[in-house]
C-alpha cells in the first residue's frame, strides 16, 4: 500500500505538471483515486501470495 501512495504523490505532488501521466484530463479524481487503491490491493495480494510460496518451500 505505502508502494501505491509513494506513486500517487509522486505523480500529483512532486513531478512537474507537464511530466504527470495526464489521467486527470480525461478521468474524475475520484477514479484516478480508485486506480491507486486497486493497484495498492494488486501489489499487496502479490506480496502476501509471495510470502505464502516461499513459506511452503
Amino acid at each position: 500500500m505505502a508502494a501505491a501512495a509513494i506513486a500517487a504523490a509522486t505523480d500529483y505532488g512532486f513531478v512537474p505538471k507537464r511530466l504527470t501521466p495526464g489521467w486527470e484530463t480525461v478521468l474524475p479524481k475520484r477514479s484516478i483515486a480508485a486506480t491507486f487503491a486497486v493497484m495498492a490491493v494488486g501489489l499487496a495480494m502479490g506480496g502476501m501470495i509471495n510470502k505464502e510460496l516461499r513459506r511452503q518451500h
